[in-house]
């Protein structure tokens, strides 16, 4: 499955320079990182509720643009 990722480009350099140097493609070392951290993970109850901010009551927040992903994480973040 493909997928986009926010990264910090610093990061992703340095997973870059280290896949290479091991021998892994940057997609194996991202899936070997995240099949440890998940095996790390406490078990969870009840999961914790997001709140996205692009709505008041039953409508659009005025300048909200709902076409854009890069947007919604800006906002999101910002909140």
């Amino acid at each position: 499955m493909r997928t986009t990722i926010r990264m910090d480009d610093q990061l992703l350099q340095e997973a870059k320079t280290f896949a290479a140097k091991i021998g892994l493609s940057l997609t194996r070392l991202m899936e070997e990182g995240l099949k440890l951290r998940l095996k790390q993970a406490p078990a969870k109850g009840k999961s914790k509720k997001i709140k996205f901010p692009v709505s008041k009551g039953n409508c659009i927040r005025p300048g909200i643009n709902i076409n854009s992903n890069a947007e919604l994480y800006d906002l999101m973040d910002e909140e």
